[in-house]
């Protein structure tokens, strides 16, 4: 899966493959659908809606038997695409929203920590969010 222009999950290809797939195309001006054509992800589906645009690209890879995916799975890929971006502009917010209110925090304890001139009792630093917290 595509988000923007980052690779953040793929299945049964390494990350590092499926950037490199990714560095040697303009997603932005080749067609989505079948890609008849591409070995690695022929069936490709932008995750867009109107109220959120396009957030970014599933791609699938061939199935077992190397056919192409049939008209029946390209619609139902087609219906959930729309709820899919809206689930990742939402999370999107969410994670910017949740980063500003840390550093607020931070800012908060640190304001804090200097009038008091030394760490307060009881008042543990806001958890880093490079450290996942």
């Amino acid at each position: 899966m595509l988000v923007g222009d980052r690779v953040v999950a793929t299945h049964g290809l390494s990350p590092e493959a499926a950037g490199a797939w990714l560095d040697e195309r303009d997603l932005a001006v080749e067609p989505a659908g079948v890609a008849r054509g591409d070995a690695t992800f022929p069936m490709r589906l932008p995750l867009e809606s109107e109220a959120v645009g396009r957030v970014g690209w599933l791609v699938l890879g061939p199935r077992p038997d190397g056919t192409i995916y049939g008209k029946d799975e390209r619609k139902a890929l087609g219906e959930a695409a729309g709820p899919v971006a809206r689930a990742i502009a939402i999370a999107g917010m969410r994670e910017r929203r949740d980063g500003e209110v840390l550093a607020r925090i931070r800012r908060l304890e640190d304001l804090l920590l200097a009038r008091a001139g030394h760490a307060a009792p009881g008042i543990a630093p806001a958890p880093s969010l490079a450290a996942g917290g």
